[in-house]
C-alpha cells in the first residue's frame, strides 16, 4: 500500500471515529492505541502507536479503534496486558505470538474485547501469567494455537478454573460475551479448560464457542450459568454454549456450576464424542434450579457412556444436583446414569442401560422420555433407585415460542422402550402418562422387579383416555419390599381414572401368589389388590371386604371397633380416622401382615396384635398406642404415612424398617430389634 493510500485510509477511519466520539479520550495510562501510520507491522520498532513504538516490557493494553483497519502483521512476539478491538475489520497475521502478561490497562488483564463484527487472529496466543477472557458482542476467530497455562478461578476456593473464558464469570447487564470461533481442530490444546461464562445481552451476543465443522478435543468444559434468559435460537439450536456441526470431545469433566439470579439454560449443540469411555457430567445448582434446561445436548452423542452426578456450587463445594436434556438422536451404546435432578430425553437413544438415582435435589430425581421420538429402544435394563423415578410421558412438552428450550410438543408414542426391557425399582418409581384426550395409550416392556424398599407404579391416562402398560414377563417383589400401583385423579378429565379400569397394569408372566384374594405387600390407590387376566392389577371392590373382624377375611372398618375374642383375619383396612381396640386377653392376628388406612388408624390394647411369621406391612398413618401389644418374628415394613409406635414391642423381633417416604416415630424403649431407615424420617 502506498503512503498516500494509507494516509487516506487512516484519515477516513479518523473521521468515522470522530463522529462517534474519539476512542483515544477513553484511554488511560497503560493503554496504547494503534494508528498504523508508519506501516502495518505490530512490532517493537514501527511507530504505529501515536508516534511511538510498542514496548514489550510495559505490559500495556492495545486498543484497535478504527485507525489502520485491515491486516495487522506481527513479525515477532508481542507482550500485552489486554486487547481491545472496538471497530470491525482487523485481521492479525504473522509469526507472533500474542503473549498476554500481567500488566495494566483499562480492560482487565487477559481480556480480549471484540465489540462487533468479526476479528481474525491468525497468530498464536500464549500466556503463563493470565487466563484469556473474551468479551464483546463480536466474533473472535482463531486459527493458530492457543496455549494458556495460567487459569482463572471460577469458584471461591479455586476448585474449578478455566484457561479460556467466553463472557464474564458473573452476570453483568452491561457486558456482552459474543463468540469464539475455531477455524480448525488444533486451536485449543487437549488440556484446555474452557468456560462458557455470562452475557448481559441476548441473541448473538450470548456466549458461544463455535467449533465449526472441526473435531475439537479439550480438557474440561465449564458453564458458569449466569446468562440472561432468552428465546431459543432455532438456527444455532442453542441459546448459548458450544455450537457447530463438528464434534467435541472433553477428556475431563463437564461442569455446570449452577443457576443463580438468571435461568437461561446451557447448551452443547455440537456433536459429542465420549471417546469410548465414561463422560462425567457434574450439574450443580445455586439459588434456583434450571431443571432439565441446566445442560441441554442438542447434537448427537456417540461412543461411550454418560454419568451425571454431584456438581459444584460457586463456593467450590458439592451441592444439589440439577438436570439435563438429551434432545438429539444419540448413538452411544454405553450406560446412561443420572443421579438426581429432573432430566428429559426427546430424541432416539442407543444406550443399552438406564440408571436413575435420587441423591436429593430438584424435580423429584426423575428421567422422562417424551415428545414424538423420546425413546431408548436398545436399553435392556432400566433401574430406578433411592427415590429416582423413570417416566414415560406422552403428555409433556418442552419449549414454546419465546422459551429458553427447544420446542418438543407432547405426542403419543407407544414404543418408547424395548418389549423385553427389565425394569428394576429399589426405593424407586415407574410412571406412565398417556396423551390428553380420548387416546388409547399403551406400552410393552419386559418385567418389573421391586428389589427393595417401597416403590410406586403410576399409570395415568389423561383427560378421558385409557392406558395399558404390559410386562411380557413377571412381576417380582423382594420379601421386604412393597409396591403401590396407582393413578392420578387430579387434572382435567382425570377424576374417573381407575386402576383396573382405564388404567391397567398387565403381566403376561407370573405375579406374586395371592393370599385369600389379595396380593401381599401390593396395594392400589387406596385398596388391597388382586390380579385379573382381563383387568390386570385390580383393587378390591367394596363387596370384597368384610365390614367386621370376621375370621379369614379382608376387613374394611369404617368406625371404632373392638374385638370380641381372639380372631385371625387376612388383612385390615381402615377407612377414616378412628380407633380399634383389642380387648384384654384377645389376640388379633393379621395373616398377611397387611394394614392400610385412608385416615389415621389407632390400635389400642390391652390385647395383642400378632403378625406371626409375616412382617407387619403398614400403609398410611397408623398408631400403636400405649398399652397395645405387638408381636411377630419378621418386624415391620412401614411404607407410607406416619407410623407411631408407643406400645409394648418386646414380643416383636426382626427389623423395624422405614422403607418409604413417611415418618416412623418410635415412642417406646421396648423394641430391641434392628432399625432400618431406607428413606423418610425416624423420630426417637
Amino acid at each position: 500500500m502506498t503512503s498516500r493510500a494509507r494516509l487516506l485510509r487512516n484519515l477516513g477511519a479518523a473521521l468515522t471515529l470522530l463522529s462517534l466520539g474519539s476512542a483515544s479520550n477513553l484511554a488511560v495510562a497503560g493503554d496504547k492505541t494503534w494508528d498504523g501510520f508508519a506501516n502495518s507491522n505490530w512490532d517493537t520498532t514501527s511507530l504505529n502507536f501515536g508516534g511511538t513504538a510498542w514496548n514489550n516490557a510495559s505490559g500495556d493494553g492495545a486498543i484497535f479503534s478504527g485507525f489502520g483497519l485491515g491486516n495487522v502483521n506481527l513479525p515477532g512476539a508481542i507482550n500485552l496486558d489486554s486487547l481491545n478491538i472496538t471497530a470491525n475489520g482487523y485481521t492479525f497475521n504473522g509469526t507472533g505470538p500474542l503473549n498476554f502478561v500481567a500488566g495494566s490497562s483499562t480492560l482487565s488483564t487477559g481480556v480480549i474485547n471484540v465489540a462487533s463484527g468479526t476479528t481474525q487472529i491468525n497468530v498464536p496466543i500464549t500466556s503463563t501469567q493470565t487466563a484469556i477472557q473474551k468479551i464483546g458482542g463480536g466474533v473472535l476467530e482463531l486459527s493458530a494455537p492457543v496455549n494458556i497455562s495460567a487459569s482463572f478461578p471460577l469458584t471461591v476456593n479455586g476448585s474449578l478454573s478455566a484457561n479460556l473464558i467466553i463472557g464474564t464469570t458473573a452476570f453483568n447487564p452491561g457486558v456482552s460475551a459474543g463468540t469464539v470461533r475455531l477455524a480448525n481442530s488444533s486451536v485449543l490444546s487437549t488440556t484446555a479448560k474452557v468456560a462458557i461464562g455470562a452475557s448481559g445481552t441476548l441473541g448473538s451476543s450470548a456466549p458461544y464457542l463455535d467449533i465449526g465443522s472441526n473435531n475439537v478435543t479439550i480438557g474440561e468444559l465449564l458453564f458458569v450459568n449466569q446468562n440472561q434468559s432468552g428465546a431459543w435460537n432455532t438456527i444455532l439450536n442453542a441459546n448459548n454454549g458450544v455450537i457447530g456441526s463438528g464434534t467435541l470431545r472433553v477428556l475431563g469433566d463437564i461442569h455446570v456450576i449452577g443457576v443463580g439470579s438468571q435461568n437461561p439454560g446451557n447448551t452443547i449443540a455440537s456433536n459429542v464424542d465420549l471417546g469410548g469411555g465414561t463422560q462425567i457430567i457434574r450439574v450443580g445448582a445455586l439459588s434456583s434450579f434450571g431443571l432439565n434446561s441446566s445442560l441441554m445436548f442438542t447434537g448427537t452423542i456417540s461412543n461411550g457412556s454418560i454419568v451425571k452426578t454431584l456438581g459444584y456450587t460457586s463456593a467450590g463445594v458439592f451441592g444439589s444436583i440439577d438436570g439435563l436434556s438429551l434432545f438429539g438422536n444419540n448413538t452411544y451404546t454405553g450406560a446412561t446414569v443420572l443421579n438426581s435432578g429432573s432430566s428429559v430425553a426427546t430424541g432416539t437413544n442407543a444406550s443399552t442401560s438406564i440408571k436413575i438415582t435420587g441423591l436429593g435435589g430438584p424435580g423429584g430425581s426423575q428421567f422422562s422420555l417424551q415428545g414424538a421420538n423420546g425413546s431408548f429402544l436398545s436399553a435392556t435394563t432400566i433401574d430406578a433407585t433411592s427415590g429416582g423415578t423413570f417416566i414415560l410421558d406422552n403428555n409433556a412438552a418442552t419449549g414454546a415460542s419465546g422459551n429458553n428450550v427447544p420446542n418438543n410438543p407432547a405426542a403419543q408414542n407407544n414404543n418408547r422402550i424395548r418389549d423385553d426391557a427389565a425394569i428394576t425399582l429399589r426405593d424407586g418409581n415407574f410412571t406412565y402418562r398417556g396423551l390428553a384426550g380420548s387416546t388409547t395409550a399403551a406400552e410393552t416392556y419386559g418385567s418389573l422387579s421391586v428389589t427393595g424398599g417401597h416403590a410406586v407404579f403410576n399409570i395415568t391416562p389423561n383427560n378421558l383416555g385409557s392406558a395399558a402398560v404390559t410386562a411380557s414377563g413377571d412381576l417380582t417383589l423382594d420379601p421386604r419390599s412393597t409396591l403401590q400401583v396407582t393413578t392420578t385423579t387430579i387434572g382435567t378429565g382425570n377424576a374417573g381414572n381407575l386402576i383396573g379400569g382405564n388404567a391397567r397394569a398387565f403381566f403376561n408372566g407370573t405375579v406374586p401368589a395371592a393370599s385369600s384374594g389379595i396380593i401381599p405387600r401390593i396395594i392400589g390407590p387406596s385398596d388391597f389388590v388382586r390380579y385379573e387376566t382381563a383387568t390386570g392389577i385390580t383393587p378390591l371392590a367394596a363387596g370384597d371386604y368384610s365390614s367386621t373382624l370376621a375370621a379369614g377375611t379382608n376387613v374394611n372398618l369404617s368406625a371404632a371397633s373392638s374385638t370380641a375374642g381372639s380372631v385371625s383375619i387376612n388383612a385390615l383396612k381402615a377407612t377414616g380416622t378412628f380407633a380399634t381396640t383389642i380387648s384384654s386377653g384377645d389376640t388379633l392376628s393379621v395373616a398377611t401382615g397387611m394394614m392400610l388406612t385412608t385416615g389415621t388408624h389407632t390400635i389400642n390394647g390391652p390385647g395383642t396384635l400378632a403378625f406371626g411369621n409375616t412382617p407387619g406391612v403398614i400403609f398410611g398413618s397408623t398408631a400403636f398406642a400405649a398399652g397395645s401389644v405387638v408381636t411377630g418374628t419378621q418386624g415391620i415394613l412401614h411404607a407410607t404415612g406416619t407410623l407411631t409406635l408407643a406400645g409394648d414391642l418386646s414380643g416383636l423381633s426382626g427389623a423395624l424398617s422405614n422403607i418409604g417416604t413417611g415418618t416412623t416415630a418410635l415412642n417406646t424403649n421396648s423394641f430391641t430389634g434392628n432399625i432400618e431407615l431406607r428413606r423418610g424420617t425416624l423420630n426417637i
